[in-house]
């Protein structure tokens, strides 16, 4: 018998060698279909390697739109090419300066190193798309654990539904959305796991994006005080019934921080800066108005919902500190999100309850689809529908063509949003 379990093993090994192979051939040929293949082939380690190559072609064939962020980075770097190393120190040393334009130094030094071989944005966003979607398949990768575990319809919802919460298109502005998930990924396996050495890499997301400074004193403050839920239920309900109090008191709290971290955080605060964001906001579409309020209210019901269902199931300790954690991350949220750009670290709040419901799912036997995500279906449709529209004007349509590697090379610039989006009118 055990001989041949052994021969079924080794002819399995064997035909998934074979798989990856051909795989990595036909990526050379046709990329997007090598990238289909191995989606469907997730669990192998080549195909998330496969993976993560298209996704540093769909950063080399990006389209930069004016406007954007990305276009920014592009010309910051085109310039960067033409600085000196001494120059390029100044400025990182003068961070901490109250005439400092950023205390973000992890990307602008990955440009600066990269500027030394090539002026080439589109080089750039290459490797910036690989290291994106490095965090992002890690991430993944932990849904896809969950999923295997139990794999009914609410975890292949709940599994597809996290694909289109912080998708590779987000890249346009990517040290906010690469330090998101960064620190998603670090604090899950601080506080569900328990591996404190995540730590480092979880503060290391706040040399990318600031502003990930604060949600690290959050962690640190929760691996010390543990799981106080009635603190944080008080919490919560104060942010639900004052959640202006930090953006009223914003300038006091910045007094007790130094000069470069008060004159940082301020731009975000300064009056034209609030004005600028309201009508931004005012001026949004209808649906987008929406999306963003439906996916909030979908992620605290859902979690309500299933922590009632959990009360069946055998509840890990590991789980009980996650939803602990939560909760204070939601309270968070809720204080930052009156800040204008605070709104976004919903997308954090999303990704971990996200997490704790597919954690609480993998636990539940259950073939059929639970009411609320019925409902969640309708509302990731319309979300993947505005995260395909918006990042349409950026996707270039060669990568869904054969020979895309080699088209590359004649700068060949079609959107998506050109070829299909723009007839709708959308």
């Amino acid at each position: 018998m055990l001989e041949k379990n052994n021969k079924l093993t080794y002819i399995n090994k064997n035909k998934a060698n074979e798989f990856h192979k051909r795989n990595y051939l036909l990526f050379i040929v046709w990329p997007f279909l090598s990238f289909i293949n191995s989606v469907k082939q997730f669990k192998y380690l080549h195909s998330k390697i496969l993976i993560l190559l298209f996704l540093g072609l769909y950063g080399y064939t990006y389209i930069f739109i004016e406007g954007t962020d990305s276009i920014s980075y592009a010309k910051s770097f085109i310039n960067m090419s033409s600085t000196d190393i001494t120059g390029f120190f100044s400025s990182i040393k003068s961070f901490q300066s109250e005439d400092s334009g950023s205390l973000d130094f992890v990307i602008p030094i990955i440009a600066f190193i990269l500027s030394r071989f090539t002026d080439n944005p589109y080089i750039l966003y290459a490797i910036l798309s690989i290291i994106f979607g490095f965090y992002l398949i890690l991430s993944v990768n932990i849904i896809f654990y969950f999923y295997n575990k139990n794999k009914s319809k609410n975890s292949l919802f709940f599994l597809l539904s996290f694909l289109t919460i912080l998708p590779i298109s987000n890249i346009n502005g990517i040290r906010f959305w690469l330090a998101t998930y960064i620190f998603f990924y670090a604090s899950y396996f601080c506080v569900y796991l328990k591996k404190y050495n995540y730590i480092l890499l979880s503060f290391f997301s706040a040399f990318i994006h600031f502003s990930y400074f604060p949600l690290n004193l959050l962690l640190l403050l929760f691996l010390i005080i543990g799981e106080k839920n009635i603190f944080y239920y008080f919490l919560l309900l104060l942010s639900f019934l004052f959640p202006e109090f930090i953006f009223n008191n914003i300038n006091k709290i910045l007094s007790y921080f130094s000069l470069g971290i008060s004159s940082h955080v301020s731009s975000y605060v300064n009056d034209d800066y609030v004005q600028y964001v309201k009508e931004s906001k005012n001026s949004l579409r209808f649906e987008l108005q929406f999306i963003g309020y439906a996916l909030y209210w979908y992620f605290i019901i859902a979690t309500i919902y299933y922590l009632r269902l959990a009360r069946n199931i055998k509840q890990s300790k590991s789980l009980r500190r996650l939803y602990s954690f939560i909760i204070f991350l939601l309270s968070f949220v809720n204080f930052f999100s009156v800040i204008p750009s605070g709104g976004r670290f919903k997308i954090l709040f999303y990704l971990f309850a996200n997490t704790y419901l597919s954690i609480i799912n993998s636990g539940i036997l259950s073939r059929r689809l639970f009411l609320i995500n019925y409902i969640g279906v309708l509302i990731f449709i319309l979300n993947f529908i505005i995260v395909l529209r918006q990042g349409s004007e950026s996707l270039n349509i060669i990568l869904f063509f054969p020979f895309t590697i080699i088209l590359s090379y004649y700068n060949i610039h079609i959107s998506l949003f050109n070829t299909i989006f723009r007839w709708f009118h959308l």
